[in-house]
Formats: C-alpha cells, structure tokens, sequence
C-alpha cells in the first residue's frame, strides 16, 4: 500500500460513539466504541481536555523559537518547569492552550510573551499533529517563531504568569541543544519528546 492511499480495511475503521465516564475540570476520561479492520466493534479509553472545542480543532501550540541578533549564534529558547504528571522537571519548548476564536499563530505569540515576555513574528505553522495517539485526542500546531533581539520591545522582557505558573527561561545555542537536553535527562529531569526530534537536526 503506497503512502497517501487508503485501503478497504482503513475506510472500514472508524469512531463509533464517545461515552464520557468520568470528568474533572480540565480532563475527561472517554470511551471509545470503535469498528476495527475486520468489521468487529471494539472498546477503547482516551483521556481528553475538557477544553477541546471540536474533534478536528488542536489543543495547543508548542513554539519552536529561532532567536536573531547581531553577532547572535543559531540558538533557541526553552522553557523549565515543573510538572508533577511525571513528578520532575522538563524541559520544554513554550507552549499552551489556544483560546476561543484564536488562531494557532496568534496562540503562538500570546504565549510565548507570557512565558518569555518576549514578542516574535510567526515563520511558520504545522498541521496539527498528535502528541501521543495511543492514549489522548490531544493535538498541536508546531510553530516556528523569529525573535529579534535586538529590537527594542525585546530590550526588556518580562513575563506574565499565571499564579499556578513557575518557568524558568534560559537561550541554548542549535549546535548544544542535544547535550543540553541530555544532560538534563542524566540529572532525573524529563525531555519534551519534540524538542528531543527538533534537537537530532540541530545545526
């Protein structure tokens, strides 16, 4: 089967009916009936965010930061926090949730001068991709975003944080990406899996 076809098999395969069995604020826990390859109704359980404004709309952005300046070595910009799902910290690229009637590009650069204080310009969207298809609904717009250092809203960053927020931003340079991320896994810290993938092909 080449890619981009589709088999009898896979147009066979698909969603059911969603049953909500339990809920919090944020998150659902879901029940999926689901017809597989051979025609037999199957189950399946997704956790989802509560936030989700439709089954085709992404969650959230993440925002892969390509930093400009004068004299300024190809470099990026992450994002430590805490994160008690996997009780350790990470290291993460900027991200969050996209508001109501936002675009993935606004999303973008209102969450980048959130957590970073600074202001950008968006190179780039990705279609949304999954983020762990086995387990959640979830998806994200990866976003490429210029930062201009030397432009004067950028002279004097601030960030503004919600109150249940504690990040800590640092500027890491493309060719030390990977050892800096390894380097926080040897210390019991936790990757971001896509800042892992971007740091492979960092030159």
């Amino acid at each position: 089967l080449l890619m981009g076809t589709t088999s009898s098999t896979e147009s066979a395969q698909t969603v059911l009916e969603r049953t909500v069995v339990a809920s919090t604020r944020w998150l659902s826990l879901v029940t999926l009936t689901y017809r597989d390859a051979k025609g037999e109704s199957r189950k399946w359980d997704l956790v989802s965010r509560t936030t989700k404004r439709s089954p085709t709309a992404a969650d959230a952005v993440a925002i892969f930061v390509k930093l400009r300046g004068a004299g300024k070595e190809a470099s990026t910009m992450l994002v430590r926090q805490f994160r008690p799902p996997v009780n350790a910290y990470t290291l993460e690229l900027p991200a969050g949730l996209i508001d109501e009637g936002e675009t993935p590009a606004q999303a973008a650069l209102r969450e980048l001068l959130e957590e970073t204080g600074y202001t950008g310009t968006v190179d780039d969207v990705s279609p949304a991709l999954a983020m762990s298809p086995g387990l959640t609904d979830e998806t994200i717009h990866l976003v490429q975003v210029s930062v201009d250092l030397d432009a004067a809203v950028n002279a004097n960053p601030k960030q503004a944080l919600e109150d249940t927020e504690d990040i800590e931003v640092s500027m890491v340079s493309l060719r030390d990406l990977k050892q800096t991320l390894t380097n926080h896994a040897e210390g019991g810290g936790v990757v971001f899996a896509a800042l892992w993938w971007l740091a492979m092909d960092a030159k």
